[in-house]
């Protein structure tokens, strides 16, 4: 399974705008999806606003794992089978090998959330349930949240700003930004981003 689809020798770092991404409103859900490669590990990586009671239905590939971090309000991820509740902080890991699966806003603010789809090699999770990062996903990499200056090392790496201010090669980075890394770099700054880091 390659990690991310690049032909040598491409960039050290590939810079993602907040403004580029994929937009969808409807039905009181709106998503900004980051661009990322079409063959490879990472499947996806979306950001979704909720208004309350509206739910975000999706669906990916049998042998897709999702982790999703709850930024603010309330989440109910409802997968046909059970209805779990998550608050913000929280980060879910679940399996999606079943179709039917939604998150609702069960509260009374928008919810904000972060998605990250990552194939995996290996049986699924029985169920979606809270974890703590950093979260490994075999075959995929591992999923952590990073809060301040990081030295980055990894020769694949797709990382989602969620709040505050950082930059990477001195280039600034913020919410809703990304950048794919192809080498080792530091990140400066402090808030809450997402790191999808590759493993070979």
């Amino acid at each position: 399974m390659r990690l991310f689809r690049r032909e040598p020798p491409g960039p050290a770092e590939v810079f993602g705008r907040a403004a580029d991404r994929e937009h969808r409103s409807g039905g009181g859900v709106q998503t900004w999806s980051d661009p990322v490669p079409a063959d490879g590990a990472l499947v996806a990586v979306t950001e979704a606003l909720l208004e309350p009671g509206a739910v975000d239905h999706w669906a990916v590939a049998p042998g897709v794992d999702v982790l999703t971090w709850v930024v603010a309000g309330e989440l109910t991820h409802e997968d046909g089978v059970r209805a779990v509740p998550a608050f913000a902080g929280a980060l879910l890991h679940g399996s999606c090998d079943e179709p039917g699966h939604g998150d609702r806003n069960a509260g009374g603010a928008p919810l904000r959330l972060v998605r990250i789809a990552l194939r995996r090699r290996g049986a699924p999770l029985p169920t979606c349930g809270p974890t703590r990062a950093p979260v490994l996903v075999p075959g995929s990499g591992a999923v952590e949240v990073l809060t301040r200056r990081t030295e980055l090392e990894a020769t694949a790496m797709h990382l989602h700003v969620v709040d505050g201010a950082f930059s990477v090669a001195g280039t600034p980075l913020r919410p809703g930004d990304s950048v794919q890394l192809f080498t080792t770099r530091t990140l400066d700054g402090e808030g809450i981003a997402l790191a999808w880091v590759g493993r070979q």
